[in-house]
């Protein structure tokens, strides 16, 4: 064994002795992208930070995360405007499909798993429906460890025809179901979500929902009626209006040219980003950012992300 090695033994024998309040009174002090680096040392740090989790994690924002270089080098943008560099191999050459309180759903060589970037959890979603790269549309109804989790991808190989894909946990079969449709009917993808047990996708003038779990078929409504909805009308197209309303708030909040100048980036860069929801209550909504490039813009990927810090666990779901 060189020096270098013996050091490097040395320090970390040292590093394992500290006692459990030290280690805890340490990870109190460090911002939460430090304090999710350091809860994953060790078996005996985790250990230690985990009664910190519940107030450090709770009410946070989500962050960005950019993907989409060439290897597996990331940025986060973090609440204070503040960048990170972060290496995260399962993203090279990956697409987020959805997000969903620290979990994404990514589609990667023909698979499809949930994966949690701050502390590496991966659950394996088994035999994936999707071949090929296509825009698509995903939703996750609650965490994937919950027993009522449910995800739906939307896929649209043609201009008239598209089909969605469910998955119920427990379950080792996608359930497919085709529709035909008008050209024009179905615009470019705005945004997906479950309220209520049903799938919704929201473009850019219309609603679109589909009720997984009883008539397996889809209904439309315009925004403008959404929006138009009594105040003390309750139920779905309620929430909808809620969420719809949030949505400017959201924007103002998460402008583009203020996200990719925070990034570090010009203009000539077009970034296709995936929302997220969280609180239960609120939704950062994807969208395509453009270049003043146009078809020279170089593209990248970004996800909107709660911070979260789940057990690790490979797994099949």
């Amino acid at each position: 064994m060189s020096e270098v090695d013996s050091a490097i033994c040395k320090m970390k024998e040292e590093w394992s002795c500290v006692t459990y309040d030290l280690l805890s009174n340490i990870a109190n002090r460090l911002e939460l992208i430090d304090f999710t680096c350091f809860h994953c040392v060790c078996k005996d740090w985790r250990y230690a930070t985990e009664p910190l989790h519940e107030a450090i994690f709770s009410g946070c924002d989500p962050w960005f995360l950019l993907y989409g270089e060439e290897g597996p080098r990331c940025l986060v943008l973090i609440n204070n405007d503040k960048v990170y560099t972060v290496q995260i191999p399962e993203l090279d050459r990956s697409t987020c499909l959805a997000s969903y309180d620290g979990w994404l759903l990514v589609f990667r060589h023909d698979s499809l798993f949930f994966f949690c970037p701050f502390s590496g959890a991966k659950i394996q979603l088994p035999n994936c429906p999707l071949t090929k790269s296509h825009d698509y549309i995903a939703a996750i109804s609650s965490a994937p460890t919950s027993q009522d989790c449910i995800v739906v991808v939307l896929d649209r190989p043609n201009h008239f025809q598209f089909e969605l894909h469910t998955l119920c946990r427990g379950d080792d079969i996608w359930v497919k179901y085709q529709f035909n449709l008008n050209e024009h009917l179905f615009p470019l993808k705005r945004c997906a979500m479950f309220i209520e047990g049903v799938f919704i996708y929201a473009s850019n003038k219309d609603v679109f929902i589909f009720d997984v779990a009883n008539t397996k078929q889809w209904s439309k409504c315009s925004l403008r009626s959404i929006q138009d909805q009594p105040d003390d009308e309750s139920g779905l197209k309620f929430r909808l209006k809620d969420l719809l309303s949030k949505k400017a708030k959201k924007e103002k909040k998460h402008k583009s040219k203020d996200l990719k100048r925070k990034l570090g980036y010009d203009d000539n860069v077009a970034i296709a980003t995936c929302g997220t929801i969280y609180d239960a209550q609120n939704m950062v909504w994807g969208k395509f950012i453009h270049s003043v490039t146009g078809s020279n813009s170089r593209p990248l990927k970004g996800v909107w992300i709660v911070p979260r810090d789940h057990k690790h666990q490979d797994q099949i779901w």
